[in-house]
């Protein structure tokens, strides 16, 4: 799908201040990638791996070392320690770095953002090492004023937003590929562009956009 953001936007008169965007599937084309290394870690329980791979996916855009914690408590029902997150969240994080660098941009994000002229921010559950690193790769960092990571959700990322440019929540429009990033924009009053070709993953009057082509403010 390609569209300005008035016909995107059913030509409401909204003023935007500030724009948000999460990571994996919004600026980069990650998830799939992501889903199948997250599953990886837990190939010692394959009782449990449907399982696992089924929350993993239901909870996209929340936080690993959340659904680390949800996993060995409430699927593998094992004890869970700090040591145990943090064999987990090593593993994970060398795992994403071995291919991280070599995967796609979303189609015409970068153009995207060369345009624009509001103030842009990452909200994102990954840490942001990481992300600092492939926007780097990308040569993309420089078209973000911060980047709000873990251990920041999405809600307190977009409030953080709002307080530092002295905005009301509704001036920042978030663009989310996931029910979190939807939930966030709805629990903080940020208008919502849902980055999907799922017609059945958003309520169907949210606003999606398969890609950023002749998208513009």
């Amino acid at each position: 799908m390609t569209a300005d953001l008035d016909a995107i936007m059913g030509n409401e008169m909204v003023v935007y201040q500030a724009l948000a965007f999460d990571f994996d599937g919004v600026i980069i084309d990650s998830e799939a990638y992501k889903i199948e290394t997250f599953k990886s870690l837990f190939t010692d329980f394959p009782e449990h791996l449907e399982a696992i791979d089924m929350y993993n996916r239901r909870e996209r855009g929340i936080n690993r070392r959340i659904k680390f914690e949800h996993i060995y408590k409430n699927i593998l029902q094992l004890p869970y320690s700090n040591e145990t997150l943090e064999a987990l969240a090593e593993s994970y994080g060398a795992k994403l770095k071995q291919n991280a660098l070599q995967l796609p941009l979303i189609s015409s994000i970068k153009e995207f953002l060369q345009k624009n002229e509001l103030p842009a921010f990452v909200a994102s559950s990954s840490e942001k090492a990481e992300l600092e690193l492939i926007l780097k790769h990308h040569d993309m960092l420089q078209y973000f004023t911060d980047i709000y990571a873990y251990p920041h959700s999405k809600v307190t990322a977009l409030q953080a937003i709002a307080s530092r440019l002295k905005l009301d929540p509704n001036q920042i429009l978030f663009f989310g590929d996931a029910i979190a990033d939807y939930e966030a924009a709805q629990v903080t009053g940020a208008q919502f562009i849902a980055r999907s070709d799922d017609v059945t993953l958003f309520p169907a009057d949210i606003r999606r956009i398969s890609n950023f082509s002749g998208l513009s403010l």
